[in-house]
């Protein structure tokens, strides 16, 4: 938290809005106006003292610094003029040769989709990817930082994560999904998207063939395609991705990505039968499998089945879970584990990416995890999805009944939702229909690579709206459609 704090400042700073001599707002009336720990505050302020832009100590205030440490680094003007406190924003320059002569082939291979954003306007927004945010949680664990804040020393952490944080999540694991894993086995990362890239650079060089599941989660396809992964897409059904369909290419593969507790996008989970054939396949071809538990947290019918991890007698699993997708996106922790003979190179790889995660966020998870406090959060987090997922099956079934196939509806914060009477092509015209009346809707197509989907697929998420908002919205969906038809 304090290093978002302390950033704001800095550019308040930098951009002229707080001018050099400018006194602060004491910890204790900022920290009481963010709604935030006043150790937080102490820490930003600490932090940006530390690197000259701040100045004053105890009951002398804090005061912007006259001298800032970019002028420092500057060349003095010869005019002998003083120059304005605010740094000048960069020249615009012409537009980037497409060519990009000068940056690597992972450069022009990242893609060139809009990163994510919110949107904004929109009252009934079923966006998936984002939690409903508990406040009493948040403050709880904002409480744990400031707890921690007060005696963490100043130095580095483990690289794979601070070992009570590792024993912790063994714990969780063993508890939650019938792992049986050592606290060594555990590598600490910053969410599945960095999980993923170094997977990608331990084992891939242009062109190796990876497998991973069509349709699919796009960060995961984006990642290692940028490393110059071959991406060997595999359809999947009603059990989940289909093992009989990997061609003969993808036995050279040595990673294989996999949503089995809640496919994305379709919301299947992977049968048991089917998990069994999909170890089986990667023992006789040395292929290790990606298990990325993503929504495993959020089952509302039956038992959920054991993680490949939990069935695998062969160490060819490596797990993949974050804590993001159940207490926030901001939250950036998640976590590997791994077979014994890659703790080494993913622990080597972690480091020099960035060294370790921030050890005060490592140290509040912790607590979280072993005083009990995340298992009471993914319980509340249940019973307020349980109530709106059935409002939302409910209001689909009420205005278009049996005109649309729903799949998910089980498990997960989304519904997929498809139209055999629309085209795919339909999407652009009634999602701006249904801007105009407030609702967002967004398209699966965004997760097929090879062969698009003919007919229009919606992807809906409910984790963030009321039961009255999702009613009220699928209803004015259905009249967007409706206008789009005639």
């Amino acid at each position: 938290m304090y290093p978002q704090i302390a950033t704001q400042l800095q550019t308040a700073i930098l951009d002229g809005r707080l001018r050099a001599g400018t006194r602060l707002p004491s910890t204790r009336q900022l920290s009481e106006s963010l709604g935030v720990s006043r150790n937080v505050i102490l820490l930003a302020y600490d932090d940006l003292r530390s690197q000259g832009y701040l100045s004053g100590k105890g009951g002398s205030g804090t005061f912007v610094s006259a001298v800032l440490p970019e002028e420092l680094l500057r060349v003095a003007p010869k005019t002998g003029r003083k120059s304005r406190r605010a740094i000048k924003p960069a020249p615009k320059t012409r537009a980037v040769d497409p060519r990009l002569p000068r940056l690597a082939k992972y450069a022009k291979r990242l893609p060139k989709h809009p990163l994510p954003g919110s949107r904004r306007g929109l009252r009934y927004d079923f966006r998936y990817g984002v939690v409903w945010q508990d406040d009493a949680t948040h403050k709880h664990y904002r409480r744990l930082i400031g707890r921690h804040a007060q005696t963490a020393q100043p130095t580095y952490s483990h690289a794979a994560g601070l070992p009570r944080l590792r024993s912790a999540i063994a714990e969780h694991l063993r508890k939650s999904r019938g792992l049986h894993c050592t606290a060594e086995q555990i590598v600490v990362v910053s969410g599945s998207s960095q999980a993923i890239d170094i997977l990608g650079r331990i084992f891939c060089d242009e062109g190796t063939p990876v497998i991973i599941e069509e349709p699919g989660y796009r960060g995961a396809s984006w990642a290692l395609e940028a490393i110059g992964a071959k991406m060997i897409r595999i359809p999947v059904d009603s059990d989940g991705i289909v093992v009989s369909k990997i061609p003969r290419e993808g036995t050279a593969a040595p990673l294989l990505y996999v949503t089995p507790s809640h496919q994305f996008p379709t919301g299947v989970t992977l049968s048991l039968s089917r998990r069994a054939e999909l170890l089986r396949w990667a023992v006789r071809h040395d292929c290790y499998i990606i298990e990325d538990d993503y929504d495993g947290d959020y089952r509302y019918e039956g038992r959920p089945l054991e993680a490949l991890h939990a069935l695998d007698n062969h160490a060819r699993t490596i797990y993949l879970g974050t804590f993001s997708k159940v207490l926030s996106p901001a939250l950036r922790i998640g976590y590997l584990v791994l077979p014994a003979e890659l703790v080494e190179p993913v622990t080597r790889a972690k480091y020099f990416t960035d060294r370790h995660n921030p050890v005060l966020e490592q140290a509040a998870m912790c607590d979280f995890l072993v005083e009990g406090h995340f298992d009471r959060h993914v319980r509340r987090m249940r019973a307020h999805n349980s109530g709106r997922r059935r409002s939302l099956v409910k209001a689909i079934a009420k205005h278009f009944g049996d005109s649309v196939t729903m799949s998910g509806v089980e498990t997960g914060e989304h519904v997929l939702v498809w139209f055999p009477e629309l085209p795919a092509d339909s999407f652009s015209d009634i999602a701006a229909r249904a801007a105009t009346v407030g609702v967002g809707v967004y398209s699966v197509n965004d997760c097929f690579f090879a062969e698009p989907p003919t007919q229009l697929g919606l992807l809906l998420g409910y984790g963030t709206l009321s039961e009255r908002q999702i009613s009220r919205g699928i209803e004015r969906l259905a009249g967007a459609i409706a206008d789009a038809q005639s």
